[in-house]
């Protein structure tokens, strides 16, 4: 059971289930700028949420920001592309990550009711990346709320960690 609006202790049924059972339909836009070593980004995103059996979770609009750092190598060879293959010439590509990861939820909405838990969280991740092959990516974080004044069952959150392997 969740709890909807204006329950008092009494909830609404969902069946168990692995996710939500609603579709969601979103769009946004990322740019980042290289320089050299360094590398910015700014990304935006809009998630809207479909109905299931009576509930509806809050759209979502995501802004993030990015910082990476590349570590290792110092510098690529003359004409080598950067994306290359790892090799005795060329070390593995690692690079540090901080992220900034703010999310704004808007209302959901439980059996026709509003559920009165919009909010924003912002996560601060800091990070590294790893290309040991040319198009494998392994990525580890950890996120740390640094704001978040969202009221839901899900209640404070503390921490979280990341861990992604990325064929591109």
């Amino acid at each position: 059971q969740i709890p909807d609006a204006g329950s008092r202790g009494e909830g609404h049924r969902i069946g168990l289930q692995i996710g939500a059972g609603d579709w969601t339909i979103g769009g946004g836009s990322a740019f980042t700028i290289i320089c050299d070593r360094h590398r910015f980004s700014v990304e935006a995103f809009f998630r809207h949420r479909t109905p299931n059996d009576g509930v509806r979770l809050g759209q979502t609009i995501d802004l993030n920001l990015a910082y990476w750092y590349r570590l290792t190598p110092a510098a690529f060879q003359s004409g080598e592309p950067s994306d290359g293959p790892a090799s005795p010439d060329r070390p593995v590509e690692v690079r540090g990550v901080i992220e900034a990861l703010t999310t704004f939820r808007l209302e959901s909405d439980i059996a026709g009711r509003g559920a009165d838990d919009r909010g924003t969280i912002t996560w601060l991740a800091p990070g590294i990346q790893v290309y040991p092959w040319r198009r494998v990516l392994l990525e580890a974080n950890v996120q740390f709320p640094v704001i978040q004044d969202i009221d839901d069952a899900l209640g404070d959150r503390r921490w979280g960690a990341t861990v992604v392997v990325k064929v591109l």
